[in-house]
């Protein structure tokens, strides 16, 4: 509740393939997840990775541009703590 957004830099280079990963660690945080490129456009987003079974967010991402871009994670719903994973290639 303190937090509702919480904001992570990543720099990446153009074509780059990462899976994003919000997994929630206590609580009945609800997250949802963003990256946005530096003109403040989204480029990829999700809420539920498996809703209604799993309320965690999960999404692949292949960069345009090498670039820093912003990984925005949102409390959809309920508080707790979350882990974010930035996992390479793993889309693949």
């Amino acid at each position: 509740a303190d937090n509702p957004v919480q904001l992570w830099e990543y720099v990446a280079k153009a074509g780059e393939e990462v899976t994003i990963l919000v997994n929630r660690t206590s609580g009945d945080l609800n997250p949802t997840v963003q990256v946005v490129d530096i003109g403040g456009d989204v480029i990829a987003e999700n809420d539920d990775s498996l809703a209604p079974l799993v309320f965690d967010s999960s999404l692949a991402v292949t960069f345009p541009e090498s670039d820093t871009y912003t990984i925005e994670v949102r409390e959809q719903g309920g508080t707790g703590d979350y882990r974010l994973w930035l996992v390479p290639g793993y889309s693949r």
